[in-house]
């Protein structure tokens, strides 16, 4: 079982004037996921892989530079993300994809033209902006996450997974949910049916009972073999739930779309978090 992170997120969209005109932000869209702390002029790099970064995410640019690798001449792209300072490699690979802050798409030669021509004082706002604008995205894509997952606070119980397993000649099942209540869950009882590939109900329903604990804001997995003495079961439907608390008190919850929980979506908050 594995604690949820919590934290309370402020937004803030404050920024401070500077005397650098805001049409030379420019928003690098990349497909690497390699990013990297600093580089030397014959292209050695150092850092790893930010797993706080995901491809679709935004990344404020803020100097082009080049280095001389073995295989010739590379550009890598200075940016900030979080805050923080990186370093990426420029090529078809990545497709990147660079914005200016009006909306405008713009070649990697283009932006390269443009930071040259600014002076030193432009170049120091520039990086002033981009950093500050790099942590209040970073605020908003908490901010994000954080209510896609607690919006199902009000539920009591989340359910990241419930599938069916395969085995020979029987099918198995296994289910992850997410405990939102302030009490620690003692059992966990599934209450459920299979069916086949072309969506018929295979036997009667079926019910599965998962021990805890499951604290408060933490996850908990069960995985059940022999469920179905078949092979036939490709999806499950999990109707409801009996919820069993070390209190003693229970809770029947009727599942329905409301109660799914994108296990990415958890994955990305702890990332963010970390």
């Amino acid at each position: 079982m594995k604690k949820l992170l919590f934290l309370s997120v402020i937004f803030f969209a404050h920024l401070c004037s500077c005397q650098l005109s805001k049409d030379s932000i420019t928003v690098l869209r990349s497909k690497s996921s390699l990013i990297y702390s600093s580089f030397s002029t014959s292209c050695y790099r150092t850092g790893d892989y930010d797993k706080k970064y995901q491809p679709q995410d935004m990344l404020f640019v803020t100097d082009i530079a080049e280095c001389k690798g073995y295989s010739g001449t590379k550009d890598m792209i200075g940016f900030y993300f979080d805050g923080k300072k990186y370093y990426m490699e420029d090529n078809s690979e990545n497709e990147n994809v660079f914005y200016v802050m009006k909306g405008e798409q713009k070649q990697l030669a283009d932006v390269k033209a443009k930071i040259n021509s600014l002076t030193a004082v432009e170049k120091d706002s520039l990086d002033s902006w981009s950093k500050r604008y790099s942590e209040v995205y970073m605020h908003k894509l908490k901010n994000e996450v954080y209510d896609r997952i607690f919006s199902k606070e009000k539920n009591g119980i989340a359910i990241i997974s419930a599938f069916p397993t395969e085995g020979y000649s029987f099918t198995g099942a296994e289910f992850k949910i997410l405990n939102f209540s302030k009490k620690t869950i003692k059992y966990v009882t599934f209450n459920f049916y299979g069916k086949n590939a072309v969506k018929d109900r295979v036997g009667i329903n079926m019910s599965r009972k998962g021990i805890g604990p499951i604290e408060s804001l933490a996850s908990g997995s069960w995985s059940f073999d022999s469920v179905w003495l078949t092979d036939i079961v490709q999806t499950l439907k999990l109707v409801s739930v009996n919820i069993i608390y070390m209190d003693g008190s229970k809770r029947a919850v009727t599942i329905t779309d409301k109660h799914w929980l994108d296990q990415e979506d958890l994955d990305r908050f702890n990332n963010l978090m970390d």
